[in-house]
């Protein structure tokens, strides 16, 4: 399998990170592809992270449950700000954790450090009915 291969299809969770570990739930991808992924998906929330924070560690399995259960349509793609700054370069993302959401390769949301579930959740809700 290639350095940057493309993701596994039909996962409900994507981690992105430059070591080359591939499992059920892990892959490899570039700033470009993750840009063409956000743009050919209805819909994608991404999680940047790092795991020296102690926010990101606390909301990760929250918010991860909160979109993989209630909003099962939308891609839920993690990548790992310490791993690869140039991801979070490429979406102008400077704090974390930060979520991100896309509905049909346009950005709708920018939460980052304290996050709300509860106002996640019913923002997405939202927009999830007016795209799905």
């Amino acid at each position: 399998m290639a350095l940057y291969s493309k993701c596994i299809e039909n996962r409900a969770v994507t981690i992105i990170t430059y070591k080359y570990i591939i499992t059920d739930y892990f892959c490899i991808m570039t700033g470009r592809e993750l840009r063409d992924k956000v743009n050919q998906s209805k819909g994608v929330v991404l999680y940047f992270k790092n795991d020296r924070c102690a926010p990101c560690l606390a909301i990760r399995t929250k918010v991860e449950d909160l979109i993989t259960t209630k909003f099962p349509k939308i891609e839920f793609i993690i990548a790992d700000s310490q791993i690869d700054p140039l991801l979070s370069n490429e979406f102008n993302v400077f704090a974390n954790p930060t979520i991100l959401t896309f509905f049909e390769g346009k950005e709708y949301s920018r939460k980052s450090k304290y996050i709300s579930i509860d106002g996640l959740s019913k923002e997405t809700k939202r927009l999830y009915k007016m795209v799905f």
